[in-house]
C-alpha cells in the first residue's frame, strides 16, 4: 500500500517543513496547545504539530483563545495537517472561517486537504459535537471526518446550527463517515451555498433511515447545491419536513447509491433540480412495513417528491418547481432482488406526478431513465487497490445490509457495511490512514449521450469530473441558472401581508368569540411552541412534559431551555423519546404520560440551571408524530412543581396543529381552532381592520369549519359586497376559502364575512398580496415582439376576446387559471404563424371572479388577469 506509507511518513516530512512554510505562526509560549493569532492581520495560520506530536485541540484552542480577532479573521489550516478536536468549537457572535491552505496542492507528496476529526480525551470520553454553529460560517478546502479516532460516529449530527438567519458557505469540502448527517440546521432563515464538495459513506448500519447530506428541522431561506458528489448516502440528500425552504437550486450534482429519496419533505416554495446524474437512486426500494404503514395513502414514495404546502406558509399558486435534464440508472441486480414484499421506487409517485401534470409552474422535462452512463469506478477497479471490489461488486453487499435491517433491524458494523474506500484500512480511523486523492472516479468511461444532455449542452452530474465543461459552466453560470428558472414560466409573487386573528375581530348579530376550555394539546408535524414561566430562585430544576407517543415506539422533538438546545443521552440531533431504550424506555405508546427530563440524563452540562425570574422552554417539531400538552418545572429531586403550564398558555409558531378533548383521556374532538379561539356565526358578521403598506392587488384566505355548510357567506371589502358564495361542509377538518383578487388601498381597509344561512365557525383569515412579474395593467407586455393584450371587454359576461402577437412562427400555449392555480381551460396549444391572433374565452359555465390567462412561446411568458361578472 504505497499511498498509505506516504501518508504515514508525512509527519516526518512536515516536521522539516514547519519552520520554513509557515514562518508567521507562533505557539503560545506558556501553553503550546494553541496558536497565538495576529490581531492586525486577518489570516491566522494554525499550527497542528509540536516537537513531533500532534497538538490535540489545536484548532479549537486557537479559536477559543483568539479574543481580539479582526472582523475578517480566517483560520488557515496547513495542507496535509491533522487537527484533532477533543472539545467542541463554537462561534458565538462572529463569522467562523476555516480554510485549508492550497499551498502544495497537486505537487508530489501532496497529502490532501487538512483533516478535522474528533479524538478521545484522556478519560476515553469523546465530545458529541464537533462544531456548534452560532453565526455565519465559511468552510473551504478541508476534510471533515465525522467518525472519531476510535471509529465511533459521535453525534447524530457532528455540526449543529442552532442560530437563525445565518449564512453558510461550504466549498471544496469532504464530509465522510457518519450514520446520519454532517450538519443539522435547527435555526430558521438560514442561507446555505454548498459547492464542489463530496459527501461519502454516510451509510446504514443500524436502521433504514440513516445517512443524509444536510438536514433541516425548521426550513430555510436558501439552499444552493452545485457541483457536488453524494456517494453512499443511506437515506436522502436533503431532508426538510417541518417548514418550507423558500429557494432551492440543486444543479450539476452526482449521486451514487442514495438509498431512499433525493429529498425528504418537498414543501419548498421554489425548487430547481436540474442537470444531475443519479446512479442507483432509491436502491432500497420500500418494504411492506413502509407501504402498509397506517395513514399511508400512496403505493410509492418515489425518488423525487413534491409535498403539499401547508396553507399557513402560503399558497400553491406562488410555487415554482422544476425537475429537468437529469439522468437516472439503477443497476439491474437490484431489480433481481426486489419481489412481492419490496417495491422498486419510480422516479415520481402519483402525487408528485399530479403536481407536474396540473401546474404549469411545476415542470418535469427531458429526464432520462435506465440509460447506463458507464462510470469509471462502477466497473473499473481503482488503481489504489486492484483487488478491491468495484461498485458493481458492492451491490450484493448493499442488499445484504438493507435486507437484514428491514427484516429484523439487526445492526451491522463498519467492517461488514457497504463502505467503499479502497486502499484504506477500516480499522485505522486516524487521518494517517486516509486515502487521497479520493479513489472514486465518476466520469464517463466512454462517450455517452449524457455528456451533452444538460440544459445548455453540458454533461450531466458534478462538473468537477469534467474540468473543461466546468470552466464553460462557470463562465456562463448566472445566465444558465436564469434560463433554468425561466422553465417555470412567469413569476407569481404572493406574500402574506396580514394574519387576522379571531380575538382581534369585531362581531355583530349572533357572532361571538368563544374560547376552548377543555383539555388541549399540540400535535407536532410542523411548527413549535414556547412556554414562559417564573421560578423563585436560581438553581437546578427538573422538567416534566405531558406527552402522547401517538402509537409510535420512537419520537423526537427539538427542545430548548432558554437558548440552549438539549438532547437525551443518545446524543442524536433531537431530544428522543424511545419506548425500548434510553432514559425514557417503557413510555406507553397510546396514553398520556409525564416524561421527566433531568440534568443527569441530558448531554448539555448546566442546561437545567435556571435563573431567578423568567425562563423559557421551547418545543419544536422533530422526527415522528408526537403530542405535547403540559409542562411542569420542579426543583431538582422535588415532586412539587414551582410552575405548571398548560397548552393554552404557550406561544405558538405558525403551522402547529391544535387538538383537544373535553377532558384528558376523553374522546378527541373533531375540530380545535388555532389559538384556541373561534367565532361561531349563524346570523351575523365578523370584520377586521387591516393596514396595508401600499395600493395593490390582494386576495383573502378564510380558515373556517362548518358541519352542515354555509349556503350564503358574503365577503365585504371596504363596505362593498364583492362575492357571495356557498362554503362547503366538513365535520372534522379545517376548510379554506380563497377569494378572488381585488384592488385594496394603502392604509386602513375593512374586511368582513357575513353569514345568515347555515352554520359557519370562523377561525382566522389572511391577506395575500398578489402580483405577476410579467403582467401590466397599463399596457401590453412586449418581449422582442411577443405581446399579450388585455382581453376585451373586461369585465365580461360571459365571453371575451383575447389577442396576442408573435414575432415569428412558433409553438404557443394559452391557458386560463383560477386564483388557486388550477387550469380552467387551454385555449391554444399548437403551432401558430407570425402576426396577430385572437381567440374567444367563454366563461358561461364558470363562477364570477378573477381569472388569470397565460401565454407562453419558448422561454417568453406573459400573464394577465380578467374579471368575469354575472
Amino acid at each position: 500500500m504505497e499511498f498509505n506509507m506516504l501518508r504515514i511518513t508525512k509527519l516526518t516530512v512536515l516536521m522539516c517543513l514547519v519552520g520554513s512554510l509557515w514562518a508567521g505562526k507562533a505557539l503560545a509560549q506558556d501553553d503550546p496547545q494553541y496558536t497565538v493569532c495576529p490581531t492586525d492581520e486577518d489570516i491566522c495560520e494554525v499550527e497542528w504539530i509540536h516537537d513531533g506530536d500532534i497538538i490535540r485541540d489545536a484548532l479549537r484552542n486557537t479559536i477559543a483563545n483568539d479574543e481580539d480577532r479582526p472582523e475578517g479573521r480566517i483560520y488557515m489550516l496547513e495542507r496535509g495537517g491533522i487537527y484533532i478536536n477533543l472539545n467542541s468549537i463554537e462561534n458565538d457572535g462572529y463569522h467562523l472561517r476555516i480554510i485549508g491552505s492550497m499551498e502544495g496542492a497537486g505537487e508530489a507528496g501532496d497529502f490532501g486537504p487538512p483533516v478535522i476529526q474528533m479524538g478521545a480525551r484522556d478519560d476515553g470520553s469523546i465530545e458529541a459535537r464537533m462544531i456548534n454553529i452560532q453565526d455565519d460560517i465559511t468552510f473551504k478546502n478541508v476534510w471533515f471526518s465525522t467518525a472519531d479516532e476510535e471509529g465511533g460516529t459521535s453525534a447524530y449530527a457532528p455540526m449543529s446550527v442552532q442560530a437563525s438567519d445565518i449564512r453558510m458557505i461550504i466549498d471544496n469540502v469532504i464530509f465522510e463517515r457518519n450514520n446520519f448527517a454532517p450538519i443539522i440546521v435547527s435555526g430558521t432563515g438560514t442561507k446555505a451555498y454548498i459547492t464542489n464538495s463530496v459527501y461519502r459513506n454516510y451509510i446504514n448500519t443500524s436502521q433504514q433511515w440513516e445517512g443524509r447530506g444536510i438536514m433541516y428541522e425548521q426550513g430555510a431561506d436558501t439552499l444552493v447545491m452545485e457541483n457536488n458528489t453524494f456517494f453512499n448516502i443511506g437515506h436522502t440528500v436533503v431532508q426538510s419536513e417541518a417548514r418550507p425552504i423558500n429557494y432551492v437550486l440543486f444543479n450539476q450534482n452526482t449521486t451514487v447509491n442514495v438509498g431512499r429519496t433525493l429529498n425528504s419533505g418537498g414543501i419548498w416554495q421554489e425548487a430547481y433540480f436540474t442537470n444531475n446524474l443519479h446512479i442507483n437512486p432509491a436502491w432500497h426500494g420500500e418494504g411492506s412495513a413502509d407501504y402498509d404503514a397506517p395513514g399511508r395513502d400512496t403505493d410509492y414514495t418515489g425518488w423525487f417528491t413534491i409535498g403539499e404546502l401547508p396553507p399557513q406558509f402560503g399558497a400553491d399558486l406562488g410555487r415554482r418547481i422544476v425537475y429537468a435534464n437529469s439522468g437516472h440508472w439503477r443497476d439491474p441486480q437490484f431489480h433481481e432482488f426486489y419481489g412481492d414484499t419490496v417495491r422498486a421506487q419510480p422516479l415520481f409517485a402519483d402525487t408528485t406526478a399530479y403536481w407536474f401534470r396540473e401546474w404549469d409552474a411545476m415542470v418535469e422535462d427531458a429526464n432520462h431513465w435506465q440509460n447506463d452512463p458507464d462510470l469509471v469506478s462502477y466497473r473499473t477497479p481503482p488503481e489504489v487497490d486492484p483487488n478491491y471490489r468495484t461498485l458493481e461488486d458492492l451491490v450484493p453487499e448493499q442488499w445484504k445490509v438493507i435486507n437484514r435491517l428491514r427484516a429484523n433491524n439487526e445492526s451491522s458494523t463498519w467492517d461488514d457495511a457497504w463502505v467503499w474506500d479502497p486502499g484504506r484500512d477500516f480499522q485505522d480511523w486516524s487521518p494517517a490512514g486516509f486515502v487521497y486523492p479520493l479513489p472514486e472516479d465518476f466520469s464517463y468511461a466512454t462517450e455517452h449521450d449524457y455528456y451533452t444532455a444538460g440544459t445548455h449542452g453540458q454533461p450531466l452530474g458534478d462538473l468537477n469530473w469534467f474540468p473543461d465543461a466546468k470552466a464553460n459552466y462557470e463562465a456562463n453560470r448566472d445566465a444558465w441558472v436564469s434560463d433554468i428558472e425561466a422553465k417555470a414560466g412567469g413569476e407569481v409573487d404572493l406574500e402574506i401581508v396580514a394574519t387576522l386573528e379571531a380575538a382581534d375581530a369585531s362581531v355583530s348579530g349572533s357572532a361571538s368569540l368563544e374560547e376552548f376550555d377543555g383539555f388541549g394539546w399540540y400535535f407536532f408535524g410542523h411548527g413549535g411552541i414556547e412556554w414562559e414561566f417564573e421560578v423563585p430562585d436560581a438553581g437546578q430544576y427538573d422538567l416534566e412534559l405531558l406527552i402522547h407517543m401517538e402509537n409510535g415506539g420512537m419520537r423526537a422533538v427539538n427542545m430548548f431551555v432558554n437558548d440552549t438546545e438539549i438532547h437525551d443521552l443518545k446524543g442524536w440531533g433531537e431530544y428522543v423519546f424511545d419506548t425500548d431504550d434510553g432514559v425514557h424506555a417503557g413510555i406507553p405508546t397510546n396514553s398520556w404520560t409525564w416524561a421527566s427530563i433531568v440534568q443527569d440524563e441530558i448531554v448539555e452540562d448546566g442546561a437545567l440551571t435556571l435563573h431567578e425570574g423568567t425562563n423559557t422552554v421551547t418545543v419544536n417539531a422533530g422526527w415522528g408524530e408526537i403530542s405535547v400538552a403540559s409542562l411542569r418545572v420542579l426543583p431538582a429531586g422535588s415532586s412539587e412543581p414551582v410552575a405548571e403550564m398548560i397548552a393554552q398558555e404557550a406561544a405558538v409558531e405558525s403551522g402547529t396543529t391544535y387538538r383537544g378533548a373535553a377532558e384528558m383521556g376523553g374522546e378527541r374532538l373533531d375540530f380545535i381552532p388555532r389559538n384556541w379561539q373561534m367565532i361561531p356565526v349563524e346570523d351575523g358578521s365578523v370584520s377586521w381592520n387591516v393596514d396595508l403598506a401600499s395600493d395593490g392587488q390582494y386576495f383573502v384566505r378564510l380558515f373556517y369549519q362548518s358541519e352542515s355548510g354555509a349556503q350564503e357567506a358574503t365577503l365585504t371589502i371596504n363596505g362593498d359586497d364583492v362575492i357571495t358564495t356557498a362554503l362547503p361542509a366538513d365535520n372534522a377538518e379545517r376548510q379554506i376559502f380563497d377569494s378572488d383578487i381585488y384592488a385594496m388601498n394603502q392604509g386602513s381597509n375593512t374586511v368582513a364575512f357575513t353569514s345568515n344561512s347555515g352554520d359557519l365557525t370562523i377561525e382566522y383569515a389572511q391577506i395575500f398580496s398578489f402580483s405577476t412579474a410579467t403582467s401590466s395593467d397599463s399596457g401590453p407586455e412586449v418581449v422582442d415582439g411577443f405581446r399579450l393584450n388585455q382581453n376585451y371587454p373586461n369585465p365580461f359576461n360571459p365571453a371575451t376576446q383575447i389577442s396576442f402577437e408573435l414575432p415569428n412562427a412558433a409553438d404557443v400555449r394559452l391557458d386560463v387559471y383560477n386564483l388557486i392555480g388550477q387550469r380552467v381551460t387551454t385555449l391554444v396549444n399548437e403551432y401558430r404563424t407570425e402576426g396577430t391572433h385572437q381567440v374567444t374565452f367563454d366563461g358561461a359555465n364558470l363562477a364570477s371572479g378573477v381569472y388569470i390567462y397565460r401565454l407562453q412561446m419558448g422561454n417568453h411568458v406573459a400573464v394577465r388577469k380578467m374579471t368575469l361578472i354575472k
